[in-house]
């Protein structure tokens, strides 16, 4: 309904405001575009699938152990960067590029939607960032809100992981960045905000695309 879709949209803008991955100005413009009714297939699928998914496989690392009672096998499957989660999520994804990607492709005689349902089947196979699947649709739209999302699932899920001491940078990186280089033109400049890597709640920012990339005083170099 419209008012879980406020409430859910509220928590992520709260939330990310308090891990400065978005600042009160910029949230403001993104609690615009969630009241818009072509967000709900977006949020059904964030919120409702992921939810679903993740109730459904919950008993299966539990259950594994209880039927083979090897614990060494249990921890082998946990440690796996693909789960039963993210194979449905996956499968999920391909089956609506069948029947809804492909034939609008075929129709319209353009594969930016199935090349983008095809991207966000890859990226839900992985734990953690997989939750962020739909966002490769959703950035065809409404880019800004899938590059706030996509900052926010994998900061989460990666934020004890310093990458180039960054919390989660690389994996932002290859999450939104990959996909939207695949379907969209390139824009004049691309700006991205990631975490300051000597000192928490601070930011650098980065131009992604040109020869000099200015990451202030963090000594931080990102290939352009």
């Amino acid at each position: 309904s419209k008012k879980e879709r406020a409430r859910w949209f509220a928590k992520k803008f709260d939330e990310g405001v308090e891990l400065h991955i978005i600042s009160e100005d910029r949230v403001n413009h993104l609690r615009e575009q969630a009241k818009e009714q072509n967000m709900n297939v977006h949020v059904w699928e964030l919120a409702a699938v992921n939810g679903v998914i993740e109730i459904m496989t919950a008993p299966f690392y539990p259950s594994l152990y209880a039927i083979t009672g090897d614990v060494a096998l249990t921890l082998g499957a946990l440690a796996l960067p693909i789960s039963p989660g993210g194979i449905l999520r996956s499968t999920y994804a391909i089956g609506h590029a069948i029947f809804d990607e492909l034939p609008q492709t075929i129709r319209e005689k353009d594969a930016k939607a199935l090349q983008a349902r095809l991207i966000g089947a890859f990226i839900g196979l992985f734990k953690g960032v997989g939750v962020t699947f739909p966002l490769s649709q959703m950035a065809r739209e409404y880019p800004e809100m899938a590059k706030f999302l996509s900052s926010y699932y994998t900061l989460k899920a990666m934020g004890k992981i310093p990458i180039y001491g960054v919390r989660g940078g690389a994996v932002e990186h290859l999450v939104y960045q990959g996909s939207k280089k695949l379907i969209e033109r390139p824009e004049k400049e691309n700006i991205l905000y990631v975490p300051h890597a000597k000192k928490q709640g601070d930011f650098a920012k980065v131009e992604y695309g040109r020869a000099k990339i200015d990451l202030g005083d963090s000594g931080i170099l990102l290939p352009a």
